[in-house]
């Protein structure tokens, strides 16, 4: 945290969702690894199931072959039926009542996220996996949002994404138009940041960070050859 300098744990498993905004360049995806290579580091102490949603780039395929990965999909032709079949299983779980895992699904598919956009039968199925999820105690990791503001005849999903408002940005406050930053706030940080700099949103509250980021050839995978 750049006010307190100071280290901060940031439970995303509380948000329910979780937006990653901002560009590549900027450290969306370096954090994006760093959270999931710390959860399969972690597997042992906190039994986790991973669900990915790729984009065509298959840009997340080396986290595929991790234990934790119960579900991959990058082919935007078949996203949709996988959301589908997600649900089915998510819906079991949660009449199961099993709390003894931590279910994660990550949304990187721009394309779908786009088709959501559009078509109200994604849009709705993407809702469901919300709730479903939410009904496990699960999170939803949407890491493949643009950052863009959001239509007053936007689909449910996103307007509950927002509204859920916990998110990290990177990129300049200046530039945000998913959530909405009160006047305080813009004259609060007005400094332009560097890549692995996030602004955090949750609730109400705003904090500028410097994220965890993956360590490339450092990273898990590697560190275990």
């Amino acid at each position: 945290d750049y006010n307190q300098v100071e280290f901060v744990c940031l439970d995303l498993f509380q948000c329910v969702t979780c937006a990653l905004l901002g560009s590549d360049h900027g450290g969306r995806r370096g954090f994006l690894m760093a959270f999931l290579e710390e959860l399969q580091r972690t597997i042992v102490l906190h039994p986790t199931e991973v669900y990915i949603f790729d984009n065509s780039s298959r840009e997340l395929e080396g986290i595929e072959k991790y234990g934790m990965v119960h579900g991959y999909c990058s082919d935007p032709a078949e996203a949709v039926a996988y959301v589908e079949e997600l649900c089915d299983h998510l819906h079991g779980r949660s009449q199961e009542k099993k709390q003894d895992t931590r279910l994660v699904v990550v949304l990187e598919d721009r394309t779908l996220l786009q088709n959501a956009m559009k078509d109200k039968e994604t849009a709705g199925l993407l809702l469901q996996l919300m709730k479903d999820l939410q009904k496990c105690g699960g999170l939803l990791l949407v890491s493949g949002l643009e950052n863009t503001a959001l239509s007053f005849n936007a689909p449910e999903f996103f307007k509950q994404l927002r509204e859920h408002r916990c998110g990290l940005l990177f990129g300049n406050l200046s530039d945000c138009r998913f959530y909405e930053v009160n006047m305080k706030q813009s004259k609060e940080f007005t400094r332009s940041i560097t890549k692995g700099d996030a602004y955090f949103f949750q609730e109400g509250a705003l904090m500028r960070l410097k994220t965890i980021q993956s360590g490339g050839k450092g990273s898990y995978e590697d560190g275990r050859q």
